[in-house]
């Protein structure tokens, strides 16, 4: 049902690009993680009135954003690429279908715009 939504307000295919954590070589040398980029079908939305009481502190109400998937996307891993910027996925949220199928759980993620260096 949600899945259907999704996908008829679907406001394009996004870029996701998912690190892997970095580790340390026997050497102590920190080795960057690999990235890996998969594209995902989403609905991105600004934040709601009642979702601006829980902004995490730090973050700019225009820096914001809510995108609805079927994917389950990776906080703090993922970046997603949104209107040319990069948005890292800072919380993920699993929504069950209304206790229906399996096949119609979503995720609601939300997405903070990275800054320019």
């Amino acid at each position: 049902m949600f899945t259907q939504l999704i996908n008829t307000f679907s406001t394009g295919t996004y870029t996701v690009n998912r690190s892997v954590v970095s580790t340390y070589d026997s050497g102590g040398i920190l080795v960057p993680g690999s990235v890996s980029a998969v594209n995902v079908s989403g609905y991105i939305e600004p934040l709601s009135g009642s979702d601006l009481s829980m902004v995490p502190e730090g973050y700019h109400v225009s820096d914001l954003r809510r995108m609805y998937s079927k994917e389950a996307l990776l906080p703090k891993l993922d970046s997603v690429t949104y209107q040319g910027e990069e948005w890292v996925v800072i919380n993920v949220e699993e929504w069950q279908g209304f206790g229906l199928a399996q096949a119609d759980n979503y995720y609601v993620s939300t997405i903070a715009r990275q800054p320019t260096p």
